[in-house]
């Protein structure tokens, strides 16, 4: 999927609107969306089936004009800002469709972790000065 652009977006939250529009995802329902420095994080829910998964719209500015691109959990992207209380709210899934979906959790996780030991030894080296 390529990048999507509007002249009228003259800011991030104008980007953020248009992604959280109503019917903008047949048949998904946005049940809660959290905007990151990366983009805005979407747990969207299929009203008839309940199922739940994670969407991530990554949105860049370039050359004055905002830019965004729709991403799935499932095609695991490499952005890992997503909020824990967004995960929380959509059960891993073990179906063929969502087979990345572990792999992004994952790495996620250790994208936390990794910032935690970062945050930890900063504060540590500060500590000694």
């Amino acid at each position: 999927m390529g990048w999507d652009g509007c002249d009228a977006w003259k800011k991030k939250s104008d980007v953020v609107a248009e992604s959280l529009r109503p019917g903008r995802f047949d048949g998904l329902v946005v049940i809660a969306s959290q905007t990151t420095r990366s983009g805005l994080w979407m747990v969207m829910e299929n009203p008839s089936t309940g199922l739940r998964a994670i969407f991530f719209d990554l949105i860049e500015k370039q050359n004055g004009r905002y830019y965004v691109k729709g991403m799935a959990e499932s095609e695991c992207p490499y952005y890992f800002d997503c909020p824990q209380n967004l995960v929380d709210m959509v059960p891993p899934r073990a179906d063929k469709a969502f087979m990345f979906s572990a792999r992004w959790r994952a790495m996620r996780a250790e994208h936390l972790d990794m910032l935690k030991e970062e945050a930890a030894a900063e504060l540590a080296f500060e500590s000694r000065s």
